[in-house]
């Protein structure tokens, strides 16, 4: 019920995204992670994923925070617990990755989110518009390997939520933007799209506006002589296989 009236996600999207419900606080042997140290902490919480080639490369965990949506479907963290008061939990040592389903077609537009979510929202509503994916966070940074990935794409538009820390997001994007064009800042129709979605707003028109407006932007930019030159992201995208070589 969270997912559907909080999230806007239907049962397919929970599957296709491998979504899952941890029903209780856990602390795991490190060594089943691979890991030293001190315990896994695996909270309460709604699972989500992060692949990348078919495997898990990061996992989050969303609590039930007192005062929030999620607490009232599955029963607020108890204060005296001594858990930290954090909206977002899991194991460490994962990786941040840009979030998306791996298909092995790609439309000419990519939609990045701050964060899951969100993405998760337009994969629902938008599948036959763009791609869809997300940073991960607003203090996220794209590194070489990213933006090789991204060479695919006319336009890459990036939307951060509409707060404090989302303008510092849409700061270094629009910085981005100066040295890598095809890379841009939108903003938000709300706080955020799922605040957006449960407002009434049309998320499939508002997107369709935006993924129209980069084509046509990146359309008449190809024969613009100040156009990125393709030898530029190529040479990115040496650099990209060069860094994972070496790691």
């Amino acid at each position: 019920r969270y997912l559907e009236k909080e999230r806007g996600l239907a049962p397919e999207t929970w599957h296709a995204f491998r979504l899952g419900y941890n029903p209780s606080n856990l602390y795991d042997n490190p060594a089943r992670w691979g890991l030293t140290g001190k315990k896994i902490w695996l909270p309460r919480g709604i699972v989500i994923p992060g692949f990348y080639r078919g495997e898990p490369w990061y996992v989050k965990i969303r609590r039930p925070l007192s005062g929030q949506a999620l607490g009232e479907y599955i029963g607020e963290r108890q204060a005296q617990d001594g858990l930290p008061d954090v909206k977002f939990g899991g194991p460490r040592g994962g990786v941040a990755c840009l979030f998306r389903l791996e298909l092995s077609g790609h439309y000419p537009v990519l939609v990045l989110t701050e964060g899951e979510w969100d993405t998760m929202l337009l994969w629902e509503y938008c599948p036959d518009l763009c791609d869809v994916g997300t940073l991960g966070g607003a203090s996220t940074k794209l590194d070489a390997l990213d933006l090789s990935l991204l060479t695919r794409y006319l336009a890459v538009l990036v939307v951060h939520d509409n707060d404090k820390a989302g303008e510092m997001g849409r700061d270094y994007i629009t910085e981005l933007h100066t040295r890598f064009p095809r890379v841009q800042s939108i903003q938000p129709p709300a706080h955020d799209l799922t605040d957006f979605w449960k407002s009434g707003g049309d998320v499939r028109a508002w997107l369709a506006g935006q993924v129209a407006g980069a084509l046509d932007n990146a359309l008449r930019g190809i024969q613009d002589r100040r156009a990125p030159a393709f030898e530029h992201w190529q040479a990115l995208a040496e650099l990209a296989r060069s860094e994972a070589c070496d790691g």
